[in-house]
């Protein structure tokens, strides 16, 4: 039968390596969080730039049709 020391010390070394894990994925975690920051700002400007270029399109759409317009009546 294992001595309570023993006992103790072997749930302490465990302790320890789950607080070692946790602060390992925190540090973790907060890379991760600060990669999905980033990779949310390149889509946001991405879908900004989508945006112009689909109102642009649009206009230009709209004087190609104006000009055939004139063209025609």
């Amino acid at each position: 039968m294992e001595s309570i020391t023993k006992i103790i010390a072997d749930l302490e070394r465990r302790v320890n390596d789950l607080q070692r894990d946790n602060e390992g994925l925190l540090q973790t975690l907060t890379v991760v969080s600060t990669s999905v920051e980033a990779l949310s700002q390149k889509v946001s400007m991405l879908e900004q730039g989508l945006a112009t270029k689909a109102d642009i399109t649009h206009v230009q759409k709209l004087i190609k049709q104006c000009e055939e317009d004139s063209q025609n009546g």
